[in-house]
């Protein structure tokens, strides 16, 4: 199995460094991360790629800072659901054209945009993930 080095970047967050495989992994560590831990890859590889920005090193491992996973998560709602609300409104203005019923519209429009506040709610990463899979489905 390669060997990488997994270390803290100056903003807290972990970095990778994937040395070149000619050279010594502990030169490139001693040289370039000095602070870093040498693991095997599939470390890395294994990760959530969707948090991947709030992992930190705790205790040599790698574990996702569940605050820096809220502000990930509530980005991502934010952009995903920009098309959903798009939609909804040109439903909500068709149905007020034809004196249909909105009720259904609003009550999807007030959950997409309450999704961020449900992720502050969350205390766990699959809390966090749940909120967007729990209440969007196919949006």
């Amino acid at each position: 199995m390669s060997k990488i080095i997994i270390y803290t970047q100056k903003n807290g967050n972990m970095g990778v460094c994937i040395p070149n495989p000619k050279l010594d992994i502990n030169f490139v560590k001693e040289k370039d991360c000095p602070n870093g831990i040498i693991v095997d890859q599939s470390i890395v590889e294994n990760l959530d790629k969707n948090f991947f920005e709030g992992y930190e090193i705790v205790n040599n491992e790698p574990v996702i800072n569940v605050s820096k996973a809220k502000i990930i998560w509530k980005e991502k709602i934010r952009s995903a659901r920009k098309l959903a609300l798009e939609k909804l409104d040109i439903e909500f203005i068709r149905a007020q054209e034809s004196s249909s019923d909105v009720t259904d519209i609003i009550n999807n429009k007030k959950i997409l945009r309450d999704l961020p506040a449900d992720v502050d709610n969350s205390t766990t990463v699959d809390e966090i993930k749940n909120v967007w899979h729990s209440n969007l489905g196919d949006k």
